[in-house]
């Protein structure tokens, strides 16, 4: 008959605290990436929304937009930087997690002339209620190259 010992229960009871705190730690990990949609293979480019640009020229000019209300679409911010100029994209960026406005975007006109009069007409101007901040976007490390 196997006896058993005080080292051998201590030791025992040791690897079951082990394998509990494993458990513990990693399976929320795990769960929170899974419901974040990490590590699915992506299908293909994800847009923001709204349709495709028109067109892309270098002479297009990005616009950052700061301050947005959660409930801004694509759309009223087209509508409300289209006074200005051909805007040739619209990208609110959204909380990968929920889908959710992280209250920020970019505006893509198509020429500087029309760029520059809608940062000094819209920053300070509002859209549903808020007070937004336009200014010309600063390039990527990537665009430096």
């Amino acid at each position: 008959m196997l006896e058993w010992s005080i080292p051998h229960v201590a030791w025992f009871s040791l690897a079951w605290f082990v394998v509990g705190v494993l458990v513990g730690v990693m399976v929320p990990r795990l769960w929170s990436m899974r419901k974040a949609g990490k590590g699915r293979r992506p299908r293909g480019p994800r847009r923001s929304g709204g349709s495709r640009p028109k067109r892309r020229s270098s002479s297009s000019v990005e616009i950052y937009v700061g301050n947005l209300a959660y409930s801004v679409s694509n759309r009223d911010v087209a509508k409300a930087f289209g006074r200005y100029g051909e805007v040739l994209d619209v990208r609110i960026i959204r909380n990968k997690a929920n889908g959710k406005s992280k209250g920020y975007g970019f505006v893509e006109m198509a020429d500087q002339r029309g760029a520059d009069e809608a940062v000094s007409e819209m920053n300070g101007a509002e859209i549903k209620g808020r007070r937004i901040v336009a200014n010309e976007a600063k390039s990527n490390a990537r665009d430096r190259d």
